[in-house]
């Protein structure tokens, strides 16, 4: 029992300061991340934006655009609520420290955290929600050829029309 008790003394005293820092602020992460407000800032985000992209190789010059918007709200949101809950926070000091203890982190939050730095993480999350939205009905309209104008179309007609392309 002394043994178990000792070896438990030696764990706990081979963390650093800093490390114990680092987990709090994953752990405050994991928080806002998971929170509805959160959420609903990307979400609405990515309903946004999602139809914008395409899974091709070749990368479209507002997908930049798209990219730096992101990282502005979602990157200042985040920083807000952490110094909210760490007087003094710096996240540029985290962003650094992300590098030193990748290996330790769950990997939904790596993975939201990687789309701020790396595109390519960001471009696949705009696709991953693409994909996953239900398919997007497209309305064709077919008007048969004829010499009719819109104003010889009986008021019955149009009223079937309207109510077809207003679905």
């Amino acid at each position: 029992m002394m043994e178990t008790l000792e070896e438990e003394n030696f764990e706990v005293s081979i963390s650093s300061p800093s490390d114990a820092e680092f987990d709090a602020v994953v752990g405050y992460l994991e928080d806002i991340i998971m929170d509805d407000d959160f959420q609903l800032i990307q979400r609405s985000f990515m309903d946004k934006h999602y139809r914008e992209f395409e899974d091709t190789e070749e990368n479209k010059l507002i997908y930049t655009s798209i990219f730096n918007e992101y990282i502005c709200l979602v990157e200042k949101y985040i920083e807000e609520k952490l110094l909210d809950r760490i007087p003094g926070f710096n996240m540029a000091a985290f962003t650094m420290s992300l590098q030193q203890h990748k290996d330790e982190m769950a990997g939904d939050i790596f993975d939201m955290l990687l789309t701020f730095t790396d595109f390519l993480a960001f471009k696949e999350m705009f696709l991953d929600y693409r994909a996953a939205r239900p398919a997007e009905s497209t309305l064709i309209v077919a008007v048969p050829k004829s010499t009719h104008s819109w104003e010889n179309i009986s008021q019955d007609t149009y009223t079937a029309a309207a109510t077809t392309v207003s679905c």
